[in-house]
This record gives structure tokens, C-alpha cells and sequence, in this order.
């Protein structure tokens, strides 16, 4: 009888070391370090808000908590509080010319005589967002959906063409569901022949339906937790690193059928001028209300967006190219407007974002500054859990009515 004595003497002195390995035990954010990680990111949360989410140390943590608490909670590394952002321009009230931001979409107008219903019915807002390898293990899916759920409609830039990528998406259209009560459908772009990345977009279904090529609109049933698909504009696919994908939607307020373009050009060291002139000729055919979105990485000033040089037409044997100008698809962003994020500062570094429209009026329009919308991550923990770009949405109007 003395050996089980004597075993349970040992599991009794070697539980204090098993209880430090992984506890489970909260401390008093909520988390705890579990000391078997081999990841690099041992503090661990198995309840709340953050469960099963792991950062490098504890202020990891608790900067992603207090993300999540959003701007009026105090920040816990200062005695002084979050500085809020100011007040988006709700959705349907037009800003009156005074208020127009200079640089704004030249056919932002002081809205007619018409009751608040049914400026709203008319009006929607669409957020476009390089969400950096959406898929990657650190991508924090709360915070995001925390920035998307505004929006009546959505479109994201980089996508990962693997099953990661498509687990992350429909993770954050589940975290919508959960902050709004909407129902929400997906689309990603077609795959390509290059495999680089996909685009995607998802919507409100009480905002718009998803059309098919003939125009006939794909009804709710037939959309939630399945994957359609946007197609790729492959006119100069020889010429474009990512062909631009078109989502052709039904905007169940209006009535109107509008085509939304995601784009992502090639970087700034790649001279992303270069495919600005193929991106616009590929959309050339599309009639109709239009709105092109993405990430230029070229400021929405460049002379590429309104003139293409006749050198660089002969170089490439193409005399018809037209641009963004010639296909009637006006600045939403003033040029200089800077959207990406320092990976050194809190502050905003590049004018590479922006939107380009045609058949709207723009009734305001938003960078949405995430250090100002989460003041606690730094920016490492910013790239890490979110990007290394900033939303932008804007709020538009078709300019025809029914």
C-alpha cells in the first residue's frame, strides 16, 4: 500500500507545475499564459469576447479588449480618455454645401425636397478595404467586423486564394450577423489563372441582391452560406498582375442595377501608373451606374486617371485605351488623401486608396482612421490583427430615380 501512497505524493507536487504549463486560471483581463506555447503568442483567452484568440503577452490582450470596448472607454495606459473620431454623416442626410469637404465628388448636391424615408430608401454606403492576406492566423475578425457592420455594402482587397482566406470571410460575415441581426451573402471573385488573390464582397440582404449576368436578381434563399462568384475583366490580362473583379448587384431601395469594380494594382514599386489606363479600358464595356474601388497604391491625382501619354499608347500598340475621365468616373477621395497606415507611427502615411463613380450623387465620403478607432494598438499589433491600410466608405445616391 505504500506505492500509491507514494504516487499520489508525486502528482501532488507536480501539480503546481502542470497548473503553471496551462492553468486555464483567468487573471484579471480575463487571460492567461499558457507556458507550453511554442507560437511565439502564449497568452491565451478561453472565455469571452477574445476566446481561443492568442497574442504575444498580456498588453496584447488587453489592447484588443479595449479595441473592442470601442471609443468611450478610457484608455488604460494613460489617465486620459480615448479621443472619439468625428461623426460619420448618417446615411441619407445629404450634407449641405457648406459642409461638402473640398475636393469632394463635384455632383454632391444639397438634396431636393423629400421625406427622410425616402432619402434613405435611395441612399446606401459601401466600404472598400485592403484587409491584407485576409486568412493570415493573427487577423483579429471582431475587430473587423466591428468596422464593417455600417456598411450596406462591402468590398475587400487581398484576399488568400486558399481555404483560410474563405474560412476568414464567412468568419466575419458570421461576426456581422451576430453585431447587426442582418442577414449577409458573399461573392468572391473568380480564381485566376495567377493564383495571386482574390477579391470578395459581401452585403446586407435587406439592401441589395446579388444579379446574375442577364440581370435577373438571386433571391436570399439561394445566396446565405453559399459562395457565388464575381467574374474576373480579363480584356488585358496580359497587362494587369490582378485583374479587376465586377459585382453586379440589385439595390432593393432604388431599384437600380449598379456594378461595383474591385481593384488592386501592383505596388508603388512596380509603377502601379502603368496599369491604371488597362484596369479602365477592361471596364470600358459595363453601362450603367458604376462604382470602381480598391487599392490603387497611386494617388487618385495622377495624370494616368484622366490622361494616358501618347508614348506610352504607341509603346504598347493600343490607341483606344481609355481612362477613368473618359468613361465618365469621377474622384469620390480629393487627391492626397492619405489611407494606409505608418508601420512606425499612429498616423496615416499614403494617398493609395480610393473610389471612383459614375451615375451617384456622393453624399459623404470617410477614411476611417483605425489608430483613432483603436487608440490601444500599436502599430505592430495593427498590421498583426487588422492591416496595413485604412477603410474607405462612402455614401452614395443614385442620381436617376425610377
Amino acid at each position: 500500500m505504500k506505492k500509491p501512497r507514494a504516487f499520489v505524493s508525486l502528482l501532488l507536487l507536480l501539480l503546481p507545475f502542470f497548473a503553471a504549463a496551462h492553468s486555464g486560471g483567468a487573471d484579471d483581463i480575463g487571460g492567461h499564459y499558457n507556458r507550453k506555447d511554442t507560437t511565439g503568442r502564449p497568452y491565451h483567452f478561453n472565455k469571452g469576447p477574445l476566446a481561443g484568440q492568442n497574442f504575444k503577452d498580456k498588453e496584447g490582450g488587453r489592447g484588443a479588449l479595449e479595441a473592442l470596448k470601442g471609443p468611450s472607454v478610457p484608455n488604460p495606459t494613460t489617465s486620459a480618455p480615448i479621443q472619439i473620431p468625428a461623426p460619420f454623416q448618417p446615411a441619407g442626410v445629404p450634407m449641405r454645401p457648406s459642409q461638402v469637404p473640398s475636393g469632394l465628388h463635384p455632383e454632391t448636391v444639397e438634396a431636393e425636397a423629400a421625406t427622410p424615408e425616402a432619402r434613405s430608401r435611395d441612399t446606401f454606403s459601401l466600404i472598400s478595404w485592403n484587409v491584407k492576406r485576409l486568412g493570415r492566423e493573427d487577423f483579429n475578425v471582431k475587430l473587423a467586423a466591428s468596422v464593417l457592420k455600417d456598411a450596406d455594402l462591402v468590398t475587400l482587397q487581398e484576399v488568400n486564394v486558399n481555404a483560410k482566406g474563405r474560412q476568414a470571410l464567412l468568419d466575419i460575415v458570421t461576426q456581422l450577423r451576430s453585431l447587426t441581426g442582418e442577414s449577409y451573402c458573399f461573392a468572391f471573385s473568380q480564381a485566376s489563372e495567377k493564383q495571386y488573390e482574390r477579391t470578395a464582397f459581401l452585403w446586407k440582404n435587406s439592401q441589395f441582391q446579388f444579379a446574375r449576368n442577364d440581370g435577373s436578381a438571386v433571391e436570399e434563399k439561394d445566396c446565405v452560406g453559399k459562395e457565388l462568384n464575381a467574374p474576373l475583366q480579363l480584356k488585358h490580362q496580359d497587362k494587369l498582375d490582378r485583374e479587376p473583379s465586377v459585382g453586379f448587384f440589385v439595390h432593393r431601395g432604388s431599384g437600380r442595377r449598379i456594378r461595383v469594380a474591385s481593384v488592386h494594382l501592383v505596388p508603388t514599386g512596380k509603377s502601379p501608373q502603368n496599369e491604371v489606363p488597362f484596369v479602365f479600358d477592361s471596364l470600358a464595356e459595363i453601362q450603367g451606374p458604376m462604382i470602381v474601388a480598391g487599392d490603387f497604391n497611386l494617388d487618385g491625382g495622377h495624370s494616368r486617371f484622366k490622361k494616358i501619354p501618347d508614348d506610352f499608347k504607341e509603346q504598347h500598340k493600343m490607341s483606344d485605351l481609355r481612362t477613368a475621365s473618359d468613361l465618365g468616373l469621377l474622384n469620390v477621395f480629393k487627391p492626397g488623401v492619405k489611407t494606409s497606415l505608418s508601420n512606425k507611427y499612429q498616423e496615416l502615411s499614403k494617398p493609395y486608396d480610393n473610389m471612383f463613380t459614375r451615375g451617384f450623387e456622393v453624399l459623404n465620403q470617410e477614411v476611417i482612421n483605425l489608430y483613432d478607432r483603436f487608440p490601444s494598438l500599436k502599430p505592430h499589433d495593427m498590421y498583426e490583427q487588422l492591416s496595413d491600410h485604412c477603410p474607405i466608405r462612402a455614401t452614395f445616391r443614385p442620381l436617376e430615380r425610377r
